[in-house]
């Protein structure tokens, strides 16, 4: 299976979400927790003074799936940093 890309999620994402995200992880604050190949992944956050936890996954027929603990995505309809 080919790796998952910001267009296998589904979601649009802001320039902040992209910055943000990007920032999180040159600051060593993206912990993978699990992973599988390009199957699956499990991930912690930290964020402020707080941890979110991601999980992307394919599944056999190609189809992602993802889930972020943080409310951005339901109340802004856009994905979060933490996803980025």
């Amino acid at each position: 299976m080919a790796v998952i890309k910001q267009e296998d999620l589904g979601v649009p994402f802001t320039d902040a979400a992209r910055d943000e995200g990007r920032r999180l992880l040159e600051a060593g604050d993206v912990q993978l927790m699990e992973g599988s190949g390009d199957e699956s992944w499990e991930a912690r956050i930290r964020f402020f003074r707080r941890h979110q936890n991601v999980w992307i996954e394919r599944d056999a027929v190609g189809a992602v799936t993802h889930e972020c603990s943080c409310p951005y995505l339901e109340n802004e309809g856009s994905g979060c940093a933490h996803l980025w």
